[in-house]
């Protein structure tokens, strides 16, 4: 579809390759015809133009405060699990470590 209207807007903006911008003095001092239709399409090319690269913008934008969002969640997920290990995990811890040693020694009937 955008082919197409591009198809359709270049026939009038052939046509008259040196017209006016649409709404100036100059556009208005025009007679109806070739170019001032073609400066009307002109116009209308811009605006569409315009809109389109606007939404592709709001949509980059968007993406990237989605992405943006998911890295800081990611960093925060990260930044509690290493608190958790750091809290808990706490190994080897020495005197664990000396009590199941000493529990063993005792279990197999070694000497503590």
């Amino acid at each position: 579809m955008t082919g197409e209207r591009r198809a359709w807007a270049r026939r009038y903006l052939n046509a008259a390759p040196s017209s006016p911008a649409y709404g100036s003095p100059e556009w208005c001092a025009l007679p109806d015809g070739p170019e001032k239709v073609a400066a009307v399409v002109r116009a209308a090319e811009c605006w569409i133009v315009d809109g389109e690269l606007a939404a592709e913008r709001l949509e980059a934008a968007r993406v990237r405060g989605l992405w943006l969002a998911k890295r800081a969640e990611d960093e925060q997920r990260t930044r509690r699990s290493d608190q958790h290990r750091e809290t808990w995990h706490r190994w080897p811890d020495p005197a664990i470590d000396a009590e199941v040693a000493d529990d063993w020694l005792q279990w197999i009937g070694g000497v503590a």
